[in-house]
């Protein structure tokens, strides 16, 4: 998983698939880049995400819980972004689809 400084926020890349067998490690890895940067507001790259699981899902909603705000997916690809519109995920995250 890798990470960068942009601005304010951290950007966290998302890779592959996000699932109930790696969901909790995700949330980990995420939780310890946000505390090497303490203030900075993560922001999710998914362009390399190809699944995400309700697994998946919940460890991202529990890291918006521990930031306290509303959190950037950006990238998604189009079948990503149905994953988060059939559950509801995009009206609780800003879930922006990858251009054409």
């Amino acid at each position: 998983m890798d990470s960068f400084i942009s601005g304010g926020n951290v950007v966290i890349s998302l890779e592959d698939r996000i699932d109930s067998s790696n969901a909790d490690m995700t949330e980990y890895k995420i939780i310890n880049i946000l505390n090497n940067y303490p203030g900075k507001i993560p922001v999710f790259d998914a362009a390399e995400l190809d699944y995400i699981s309700s697994g998946g899902l919940r460890a991202l909603m529990r890291v918006r819980k521990a930031v306290g705000e509303q959190l950037i997916v950006r990238d998604v690809s189009p079948y990503v972004y149905e994953l988060f519109e059939m559950t509801g995920f995009d009206g609780i995250f800003n879930v922006q689809i990858r251009p054409n």
